[in-house]
């Protein structure tokens, strides 16, 4: 059972920014919606407006991660590792702020989903021109880290903001 869409939309904003729409089949986005109630496993991390839950390598979850890591590494021009995959729940008051991702992060993968929360742009990268992607359930974006670009999401006034976020290494 495929849990990724294969043949998702890509779309090169920049050479090393890629938008991706309808990211995931129904079954993946079911096992991401089933694995989102915030509970005893879930974090306030780094702000007390969002919750964060890193996913179990375990059952479909592997598989999940496994084919999330093969569409990314087709964007890639090295081997990856997975370094984590994680749920975010931002509540109101949330925002980031300008930001570049840790150089340790080879590749991000932001994908948001079904929410209660429209409205406000999804992620902002200060590249050569502005690019906001759009907050659409099952699209989001690629980012091959290697040129650090500056980011920041707008604060989320009211509702939550959902998110599935993978981070890869290259592999050593």
């Amino acid at each position: 059972m495929s849990l990724v869409n294969y043949q998702c939309d890509v779309e090169a904003i920049s050479p090393t920014l890629f938008a991706v729409k309808n990211f995931f089949t129904d079954q993946g986005l079911g096992w991401l919606l089933q694995h989102y109630q915030p509970g005893h496993n879930w974090q306030f991390q780094p702000h007390p407006s969002r919750l964060v839950h890193v996913l179990p390598v375990i059952d479909t979850g592997l598989e999940l991660m496994t084919q999330v890591g093969q569409i990314v590494q087709a964007y890639h021009n090295k081997p990856l590792k997975n370094l984590d995959h994680k749920l975010f729940y931002d509540t109101r008051g949330y925002r980031t702020g300008l930001h570049y991702d840790s150089p340790d992060i080879a590749v991000m993968l932001q994908i948001y989903l079904a929410s209660d929360y429209f409205g406000t742009p999804g992620t902002i990268f200060h590249i050569e021109k502005t690019y906001q992607t759009g907050f659409v359930p099952n699209s989001g974006y690629i980012n091959i880290n290697q040129d650090l670009k500056l980011h920041e999401s707008s604060m989320v006034i009211s509702g939550c903001r959902k998110s599935f976020v993978s981070s890869f290494a290259v592999k050593d």
